[in-house]
């Protein structure tokens, strides 16, 4: 199924993006670090969303549907856990 691909390629993208920004503080720590740790991990990330963006047009409008409805419905457990993450941190 094609929809599995793009939700993936959103997904792990969002992860290619997010280790990069834990990693930020490795800046300080040599170029490799950099480039291991932070550059290659982001660069990842967004070609994973350019693949997913890129993509749509080839899909027929079900499988679209399909692949933005999967994303929408991941975005609700998200959002939810995020805003525990940050009722947690408080307390």
């Amino acid at each position: 199924m094609p929809c599995i691909g793009f939700g993936s390629g959103f997904y792990l993208g969002l992860t290619g993006v997010a280790c990069g920004w834990y990693y930020r503080k490795v800046l300080t720590q040599g170029p490799w670090a950099v480039v291991t740790h932070v550059i290659w991990p982001v660069a990842s990330g967004l070609f994973l969303f350019f693949i997913a963006v890129y993509s749509i047009p080839t899909f027929d409008w079900a499988t679209n549907v399909v692949g933005m409805a999967g994303i929408l419905i991941g975005i609700v457990p998200l959002l939810l856990n995020r805003k525990k993450i940050w009722v947690a941190r408080r307390g």
